[in-house]
């Protein structure tokens, strides 16, 4: 639903009250309403917290949000490059990069959500690879070594690190960010094996090994615009 040129996503559910929500990490609008709710109602009690909404997505700030039908045009970021998403049917499964296009390979009849599916796994297998080269890296460097990782679609975190069994958990999202940005959710969830909260010990850490980790958390949280290359 797009209510003055906002996307937000609309579900109906067996509840009393309409809600509202601006999530993390990229400022996604979403409404859940009851089931008798009509749309023309949802609209405008969307428009009704218009200036809500513009002052909570400010905290993740101005960073375009990619669109979610997955067809040809849509807007799509590969470590925080944008491109241009094209769906052709080669007869197999596929992403690859054509210059300032990302082309997905599916069938016609392939449904939105399956295309995402094709997509998400092609980031997973990329995000995978950059993690296998650089959590060594880091690992070498602080001298904080974690027992395994994993990749997850998260919602609202970048990462987790599990303080008891040192496991750590990463954003599939990431792979839609700058490299430094993976760079320090590496650091930053290595540090917890260390530390346990985000006080001035863990502080410390991420001061000595990465003393920019402040501007580059922007970037990642959208709060930070990366001027583009010229």
């Amino acid at each position: 639903m797009i209510v003055d040129g906002i996307d937000v996503v609309v579900t109906k559910k067996k509840i009393k009250y309409i809600h509202l929500y601006v999530k993390a990490p990229d400022g996604r609008v979403e409404v859940t309403a009851p089931m008798r709710q009509s749309d023309e109602s949802i609209k405008r009690f969307i428009h009704s917290r218009l200036d809500w909404i513009i002052r909570n997505r400010g905290k993740y700030g101005n960073t375009p949000l990619e669109s979610t039908d997955f067809v040809n045009g849509d807007t799509v970021f590969v470590w925080g490059r944008k491109y241009a998403l094209v769906v052709v049917d080669e007869g197999s499964y596929g992403v690859r990069i054509d210059n300032d296009n990302l082309v997905l390979s599916a069938k016609v009849t392939d449904s939105a959500s399956r295309r995402e599916e094709i997509l998400n796994l092609w980031y997973k297998k990329i995000l995978g690879e950059a993690i296998a080269r650089l959590l060594p890296k880091w690992e070498e460097r602080t001298g904080l070594y974690s027992s395994g990782w994993r990749i997850k679609n998260m919602t609202s975190r970048w990462g987790s690190c599990n303080v008891e069994s040192h496991k750590i958990c990463f954003n599939l999202r990431l792979a839609k960010k700058l490299p430094v940005c993976l760079e320090y959710v590496i650091l930053h969830e290595l540090a917890h094996i260390r530390e346990r909260g985000h006080k001035a010990p863990f502080k410390a850490i991420l001061d000595e090994y990465m003393p920019d980790w402040r501007d580059i958390r922007k970037i990642l949280n959208g709060q930070r615009v990366v001027p583009s290359e010229s």
